[in-house]
């Protein structure tokens, strides 16, 4: 019975263990993976809201924009842990990333220019206390997303990132405040 006890005491520390330890690989690789795929939930986002009556539309018409936001707002913490968990980038690293974020850039200014034009829709259906905390949340996590890719990005472009970063966070904060929050 002791043997028992003890084998499963081991078993479920082993288990605890491997469940805890990241099982990928975390490397520039899958940080530029990672922003390609941002780029795919943004412009999703963006296509969610242009479909999205200016005025009209109903909390049920809204699920695509929530979902959305909920993919999006898990791709940048991925993409967060991600950066976090790999070496500072190279040079050439840091322009590949720099190119990603250049596109991101214009989806994110789209979606949060049409989600501001959506606002009499909201304000009618009594979505905009949802759309305010997606926008907040989306804001809380987009943060850390920039301070990191700008922290490992390579001292010669860290210029160049720090506006790029800026400018993403100025529009989500922008659509955030828009909405009140």
């Amino acid at each position: 019975m002791k043997f028992l006890s003890v084998f499963l005491t081991a078993a479920l520390a082993v288990t605890s263990f491997a469940s805890a330890s990241p099982l990928t690989k975390r490397d520039f690789a899958t940080v530029q993976a990672d922003s390609t795929q941002l780029n795919a939930r943004a412009d999703g986002l963006d296509k969610a809201i242009k479909a999205y009556p200016n005025s009209g539309g109903t909390l049920l018409a809204a699920i695509p924009i929530q979902r959305a936001l909920g993919d999006i707002s898990t791709t940048i913490k991925k993409t967060t842990d991600d950066t976090k968990a790999t070496p500072a980038f190279t040079v050439a690293q840091s322009r590949t990333i720099l190119d990603s974020f250049q596109k991101l850039k214009p989806l994110v200014v789209a979606a949060t220019d049409g989600i501001k034009l959506k606002k009499p829709s909201f304000d009618a259906n009594g979505g905009i206390t949802t759309v305010r905390n997606a926008l907040s949340k989306l804001r809380a996590d987009i943060v850390p997303l920039g301070q990191e890719l700008v922290a490992h990005c390579a001292t010669a472009l860290k210029g160049e990132a720090n506006t790029l970063n800026a400018d993403i966070v100025n529009a989500v904060d922008g659509a955030a405040k828009f909405y009140g929050a």
